[in-house]
């Protein structure tokens, strides 16, 4: 992972690339654990946070494009109140919303999970999409 980011996250924000890949989501899980357990936040936050990351990183590599050097940017904050986690792509892609889940698919579950574990999230587009999900401390 290089850190070399695509968008421009507020001073202060720790901020990885990722690749645009199969391994994507595994390898964000496994950074934002490791940099969140060190910060010695409670359990339920680190977990949410785990999952929200790796949702919105899959998505970005399933629906987006890749940034430059074919990475997608992971960056986080962590607030007073708040984790806040932004995954940027490169490219526009299609409208992101939480679509209807039926009881049988084996996909589609991702952006209904991220609205259901985060106080809120956005996505806008400018230099790419970017998604940025709250979580609450």
């Amino acid at each position: 992972m290089t850190t070399s980011p695509l968008s421009s996250p507020p001073p202060g924000w720790h901020v990885v690339d990722v690749p645009h890949s199969d391994e994507a989501a595994r390898r964000t899980c496994d950074v934002v654990r490791g940099a969140l357990e060190a910060l010695h936040l409670p359990t339920h936050v680190l977990n949410d946070a785990v999952i929200v990351a790796g949702e919105l990183v899959i998505n970005a590599v399933e629906h987006g494009s890749p940034g430059p050097g074919d990475q997608i940017e992971l960056a986080w904050s962590v607030e007073p109140s708040h984790v806040v986690l932004r995954v940027t792509d490169g490219g526009a892609g299609p409208a992101i919303t939480v679509q209807p889940v039926s009881d049988d698919g084996l996909r589609g579950r991702g952006l209904a999970m991220v609205a259901a574990i985060c106080d809120d999230w956005s996505v806008t587009r400018a230099t790419g999409t970017t998604v940025t999900a709250r979580i609450a401390l």
